[in-house]
């Protein structure tokens, strides 16, 4: 099977705020490095800049040992987390203190660190819980340099899916699918989803559903796309919105993962992550790994 970046090694940067689902996106983390090899790092953000006085300047020494020890104090809680989630020893995971934008700070230490993958933890099932996982986790996709992780607990139901929309963009979502399933002993399922707009452009003889013309001409793309990707896997066609394919489609199977890609790297690209991943990143009920997928050069994991 092609790999896009070696995984051996590979850093893994979780963040945390001490929360529940923090600890899910700790003990999701840690399998990940133990896996691979690789560096496990774990980023706690303290909101907001360092305070100065600016009327009374002789404490701002006084101001900084404070907020020091603060920090020291925030960091042996984390640690201790860290250790009671995961079984490591100290010695074996890296923390990151910082202060300032929860969002900023962690796609600033995952670039600084050359981090294959950030993690986070997803809020809860609520319509409001889901709100705020936008507030910080979506920005996170939107900006990290790599790919990203949204950690939710989930029943282990040895099945993988990984979405395509048939480009070669999309082969590296493909591949760590395959990579994820590898390493669960799950089975993979790639999925597609023809778009209505596909089906409306069919030729005239052909039904307003999905026509076995379109789902042949689909099956024998798909088969084709998994063949460069040198990836073994099911594969399911279905028809409608994308997004509302991948999430009934992972419903369906009861899919412990859901892997899908999003363009842009750099730039005002970052801003797109695209209303699919958008909207399955925010409804879907298990953890989902979103790729950064370039438009020549492939992505991590």
């Amino acid at each position: 099977m092609a790999q896009t970046i070696p995984l051996e090694g590979l850093k893994i940067l979780a963040a945390t705020d001490l929360s529940k689902p923090a600890d899910e996106a700790i003990r999701q983390a840690h399998q990940w490095a133990a896996t691979w090899n690789g560096e496990l790092l774990i980023c706690h953000v303290i909101e907001g800049p360092p305070r100065t006085n600016p009327l009374f300047p002789q404490q701002n020494e006084g101001d900084a040992m404070a907020a020091l020890a603060w920090e020291q104090r925030i960091a042996t809680e984390v640690s201790e987390r860290v250790m009671a989630v995961t079984g490591r020893r100290a010695d074996q995971f890296r923390i990151l203190i910082d202060s300032g934008s929860p969002e900023a700070v962690i796609v600033s230490d995952a670039e600084e660190n050359a981090a294959g993958l950030v993690v986070i933890g997803a809020r809860g099932k609520t319509p409001i819980e889901r709100l705020l996982l936008g507030s910080v986790a979506e920005r996170v996709i939107r900006y990290a340099h790599c790919s990203v992780l949204i950690a939710r607990p989930h029943a282990e139901t040895s099945h993988v899916l990984a979405s395509t929309d048939l480009s070669d963009p999309s082969l590296p979502a493909i591949i760590a699918g395959a990579v994820e399933a590898t390493r669960r002993g799950a089975r993979l399922t790639v999925v597609y989803g023809v778009e209505p707009w596909v089906v409306a452009n069919a030729p005239a003889e052909t039904a307003p559903v999905l026509p076995d013309r379109v789902r042949e001409a689909a099956e024998r793309k798909l088969r084709e796309v998994l063949a460069k990707a040198q990836v073994d896997a099911e594969t399911l066609i279905v028809s409608g919105d994308s997004a509302a394919a991948i999430l009934g489609a992972a419903a369906d199977l009861k899919a412990e993962l859901v892997v899908i890609g999003t363009r842009g790297r750099t730039g005002l690209a970052r801003l797109a992550l695209g209303s699919v991943a958008e909207r399955v990143v925010e409804a879907a009920d298990c953890s989902v790994m979103v790729v950064r997928l370039g438009t020549s050069e492939p992505a991590s994991p």
